[in-house]
């Protein structure tokens, strides 16, 4: 029987996937179930999700969430359970979808553009709250283990988090959640941005190696993260921030992959209206759902998506492949580089 706390953890998980990521209430029912069994399948029991609950800080949660990922891994290569091997792929799959919400819940550099859907958010309004230089340079739980990601594995979350991360300003929008339905997996729309993004490997800003170019990226058991590159093991450097203001480069220390940002060069807020001035059918579709999203506002991101493409996307008549060619084209143009999650939420920049 689970207790309050850990029935509405599970349960505000339950709709994160269904608001958040789209999908049913059938799969979303299947992550919360899985994400016990994972536990199960381990020993460890409801009591460690409880912890994963009740602890506050992010920190610590999108570890223990590792920690889940990780061991269930283990079990997958060894392959001596009695639990088939897909049922437990099924259970790392829904971790990986816990770690998400635990980092979701809490606010980030997308907090102001991405996770407030209810409502157009201007970034002027994004805060910039005091973060120690050093405070995160060590870890504050201990890893008994090093966890590893392959080229394939980054493109997939670097991805994922693009499709997701919607961005409404006054004078534009970027609503990642309708262009994912308008393209209907026609194109792969953030394979090349995603393959460019740059990893600093020095603190000198030009000294890096893009995605592309990496075989695996590795989280040591005292947090520090290296890449490998042309098989040369490199540590991964972060900016620094506080206050707002730009103080240097650090190496980067994290407890999971979860506390790494993406962080765009150049501002969306000041480069998006930009790109709409002189790409015609891409505004027409921006404009059009800032108007609507101002007459919903409430609304989850599932219940907009459904509204807006039974109610006004029809009227509009969209050229659809001219629509797509312009995302893709403003997509590509993004440049972006990897970053300590906690130092991109501190800088004073509207993204």
């Amino acid at each position: 029987m689970e207790n309050v706390i850990l029935k509405n953890f599970l349960d505000n998980f339950k709709q994160f996937v269904v608001d958040e990521c789209e999908k049913g209430v059938g799969t979303a029912s299947s992550y919360r179930s899985n994400v016990k069994r994972a536990c199960e399948i381990l020993n460890l029991g409801e009591g460690f999700l409880e912890a994963i609950a009740v602890i506050t800080d992010v920190r610590v949660k999108a570890a223990l969430c590792e920690f889940l990922r990780a061991k269930l891994s283990e079990v997958i290569e060894v392959g001596n359970s009695s639990v088939p091997k897909k049922s437990i792929i099924d259970c790392r799959s829904a971790v990986t979808k816990l770690a998400e919400f635990v980092v979701f819940e809490e606010p980030s550099e997308e907090v102001e553009v991405s996770k407030t859907s209810e409502y157009i958010v201007e970034t002027e309004t994004q805060t910039t709250s005091a973060i120690s230089p050093a405070a995160d340079f060590h870890p504050i739980v201990a890893l008994p283990y090093e966890s590893s990601y392959t080229q394939k594995d980054i493109l997939k979350k670097f991805k994922s988090r693009l499709s997701t991360q919607d961005r409404f300003y006054t004078d534009g929008c970027f609503p990642t959640h309708l262009i994912t339905k308008i393209n209907a997996k026609r194109r792969q729309l953030y394979e090349n941005t995603s393959l460019n993004t740059k990893f600093l490997y020095d603190s000198d800003p030009n000294k890096f190696y893009r995605l592309k170019d990496i075989t695996k990226l590795t989280i040591k058991t005292d947090g520090f993260v290296t890449f490998e590159s042309n098989g040369q093991e490199y540590d991964l450097y972060t900016a620094v921030y506080a206050k707002g203001s730009f103080v240097g480069y650090e190496r980067v220390c994290v407890e999971a992959f979860d506390l790494l940002s993406l962080d765009h060069t150049l501002p969306i807020r000041s480069e998006l209206p930009k790109f709409l001035s002189s790409h015609s059918e891409f505004d027409r579709f921006s404009q059009s759902v800032i108007t609507e999203k101002r007459a919903c506002v409430g609304m989850t991101v599932s219940a907009f998506s459904t509204y807006y493409f039974e109610n006004i996307y029809p009227s509009l008549y969209m050229d659809e492949e001219t629509l797509l060619d312009e995302i893709t084209e403003f997509i590509d143009s993004l440049d972006l580089v990897v970053v300590h999650r906690s130092y991109n939420s501190s800088k004073n920049d509207n993204v």
